[in-house]
């Protein structure tokens, strides 16, 4: 019965029959349910989540969580609904627009779509300028959001080692892989001893033969560079 119709109607009365089920006889089977069903819906946003929330300053924070998650694997919904209410109120940031922006995933609205994320952002500084604390907290949040986007990303991007290693996988021949550890800065100007325990962190030493022979050719190699500085 739950996934026969999907019109709005139909959802806001069985989304409200559940809440009303779990508080009444402590059971949140019901509720589960009809959430589950609603976040298979595809246009949930459109024909659920928007008209719910049409008056979010109403609603309670039990409501705004189970929005939460429900727009979980797209969270740019209750952004741009944030947007659109604070532009239609006359900017005005309250409590519960604070806690939204507390609970949304903002790297991941970032991510998915960086425009609306900065509007909505220009939109919290016209409406926080007459509270410094406001302002404040919204100023930290965008940093805390960019910074942490900025790490995620670098984190998920091959760094250099990840390409050396690519491109020899295998010690198939005794002076390949040695050799990249020439070229390899941090490397550089060691003493034998230091080179070892540099050589220690490194993923380019997959054995011991490796690592004696790039011993070697390291010392060799440093030995002209240092040559060549003089």
């Amino acid at each position: 019965a739950v996934v026969s119709t999907q019109s709005t109607g139909t959802l806001l009365f069985l989304f409200e029959e559940a809440r009303f089920c779990m508080r009444a006889m402590k059971c949140d089977t019901f509720l589960d349910l009809v959430v589950q069903k609603i976040c298979c819906l595809e246009n949930r946003a459109e024909i659920f989540v928007e008209p719910y929330m049409k008056h979010y300053t109403e609603l309670e924070t039990s409501q705004l969580d189970l929005m939460l998650q429900i727009t979980k694997s797209n969270p740019v919904f209750l952004m741009k609904i944030m947007k659109k209410n604070l532009e239609n109120e006359g900017k005005i940031f309250d409590e519960t627009s604070r806690y939204l922006l507390q609970m949304l995933d903002l790297c991941k609205c970032i991510s998915d779509d960086e425009a609306s994320f900065e509007e909505l952002f220009d939109i919290l500084d016209s409406s926080t300028q007459s509270s410094d604390s406001d302002a404040a907290f919204v100023n930290k949040l965008y940093r805390r959001s960019t910074r942490e986007f900025k790490k995620r990303m670098s984190m998920s991007s091959p760094g250099p080692s990840t390409v050396a290693s690519s491109v020899s996988v295998k010690p198939s021949s005794s002076s390949v892989i040695p050799n990249i550890f020439c070229s390899f800065e941090p490397f550089r100007g060691l003493s034998a001893v230091e080179f070892l325990d540099a050589a220690n962190e490194s993923p380019l030493v997959l054995n011991m033969y490796m690592l004696i022979e790039g011993v070697m050719i390291s010392l060799y190699c440093n030995q002209q560079w240092l040559t060549s500085m003089t």
